[in-house]
């Protein structure tokens, strides 16, 4: 107001010189700034551009708000202080953001050369510029797991570090039955065509060339669309579902999916007995070591036909039983496809049900992404 013009105010901020070169006093708590002009008159003239991103403490004369979007303050070559003020936080939240270890598959890396606040990188570096160069440019793949390491110097007034992070790139993708070889904990890269979604919990299935092999992707958390009958190669780290003595070896961690293609094969088994697909499980010894061998049935889409659908307990799961085993299939009538909790009744016979194999349920076999024909 006009009753600032002409005082004297002690202030400080960040010292901030734009492409116009126009000097501007930033404030340390918000996003506000002050233009600063020199005064001509006097025997010294401050050369500002060697204080350019430094936190100072000057005296300003006010001057006027009308001149543009910001109020424009006069310097009349007082002292100035160079304050070297706690910014341990925020230099430690810009090398955070820069140095995220990541998984990439034949892609470019961003890598970051200005922090949010203010901190730069500066001579970015590649342990491995054949596979991915200096810039961050993708140049060529490995044939095995391989982790390259960048490094920068990260530089924020008073602090400097020399930082890093890792990239791991997938070797190439082996077949699913290659892959399933690895022991618990192990990343794999895998090929697997698409067979069912989990509809009980997150995650989808894959299967091998031969119908003869099933895995559960145990994650949602990748940015591709992905439908049955899709071809993909996909890397993550290998372990076990092991709820309610379940042994069913699925991929977890951070996944990623490094090619999708179309195709048209139908992965359906229709050679397999109710009772063999029931024997087929394997529980999960928890006295024995991790590495255990899965079940030769776990995650495979089934189809059987002419089933009796023998009864259903009070969470409307239904019971399909067999006289070679004491275990049953059971699936939740709920996520059915082409029978209603209206329409069934106990020992009804269906004409086929399609299902993909998932875990053992409190002692039976559940199976999801179920489909009947009456």
């Amino acid at each position: 107001n006009s009753e600032q013009l002409g005082q004297t105010y002690e202030t400080t901020g960040e010292l901030i010189i734009n492409e116009d070169d126009e000097i501007r006093l930033s404030s340390l708590n918000s996003d506000k700034q002050l233009i600063i002009e020199q005064n001509t008159y006097g025997n010294s003239i401050v050369d500002f551009t060697t204080l350019d991103r430094e936190i100072i403490k000057l005296d300003l004369i006010y001057l006027t708000k009308n001149r543009s979007e910001a109020p424009t303050l006069i310097f009349n070559n007082t002292n100035i202080d160079v304050l070297e003020l706690d910014f341990q936080d925020e230099f430690d939240s810009d090398i955070n953001d820069a140095t995220r270890d990541m998984v990439a598959y034949e892609e470019n890396i961003e890598l970051l050369y200005e922090g949010y606040n203010h901190t730069k990188f500066t001579d970015w570096t590649s342990s491995n510029p054949d596979l991915i160069d200096h810039e961050g440019n993708f140049v060529s793949s490995p044939d095995s797991k391989t982790i390259v390491t960048f490094e920068s110097v990260a530089t924020l007034r008073q602090y400097e570090e020399t930082v890093s992070f890792d990239v791991t790139i997938p070797g190439k993708a082996q077949t699913l039955d290659t892959a399933l070889t690895s022991n618990d904990g192990d990343f794999i890269h895998a090929k697997g065509i698409v067979t069912s979604f989990n509809d009980q919990d997150q995650g989808f299935f894959i299967q091998n060339s031969e119908n003869s092999l099933g895995l559960l992707i145990s994650s949602d958390d990748f940015n591709y669309e992905i439908e049955k009958g899709d071809s993909i190669s996909i890397y993550g780290q290998l372990g076990r579902n092991t709820s309610y003595k379940s042994n069913q070896r699925m991929l977890g961690g951070d996944i990623l999916i490094t090619s999708i293609e179309s195709s048209e094969k139908s992965f359906v088994k229709v050679d397999s007995s109710l009772a063999d697909i029931i024997n087929g499980y394997n529980t999960y010894d928890i006295a024995e070591p991790i590495n255990q061998s899965g079940g030769t049935t776990d995650s495979i889409r089934y189809s059987l036909d002419d089933v009796t659908l023998n009864s259903i307990d009070a969470f409307n799961y239904v019971f399909i039983d067999t006289v070679e085993t004491d275990m049953s299939l059971i699936f939740d009538i709920n996520k059915a496809e082409g029978l209603t909790l209206d329409e069934y009744s106990d020992g009804m016979i269906i004409s086929s049900i399609t299902f993909t194999t998932e875990k053992i349920h409190f002692g039976n076999y559940r199976v999801v992404d179920v489909v009947i024909n009456q």
